[in-house]
């Protein structure tokens, strides 16, 4: 369950700041047929931007369903990891970890 209440704690921050900055936000869920999931989508305009939240400070592939929103005729910006990493730090060219205490 912890990681239940990692994720609504995340994501409840998100929401919070764009109702702070007094900015809409269109946040999504993603999951298709293939139970692939995305933790949370923020959409602006053409672009897309992927994040997945993790409780562990470096998940292993935790990129690996990004690539399916390739298919929406958006542009898929770099990915970010929330997680309890110390510092920002690339997971690879299209994915960084993102230490949960930036929000």
């Amino acid at each position: 369950m912890d990681g239940a209440f990692f994720e609504t704690y995340a994501v409840t921050e998100i929401v919070k700041s764009y109702h702070n900055a007094g900015r809409p936000a269109d946040l999504f869920y993603y999951r298709d047929i293939d139970r692939k999931e995305i933790d949370l989508l923020i959409v602006e305009g053409d672009k897309m931007y992927p994040i997945e939240i993790k409780k562990s400070k470096e998940p292993s592939r935790p990129d690996k369903n990004f690539s399916v929103l390739h298919q929406f005729n958006m542009k898929v910006q770099p990915g970010i990891v929330l997680c309890m990493s110390d510092e920002l730090v690339p997971y690879n060219r299209e994915t960084w970890y993102c230490p949960i205490s930036i929000l």
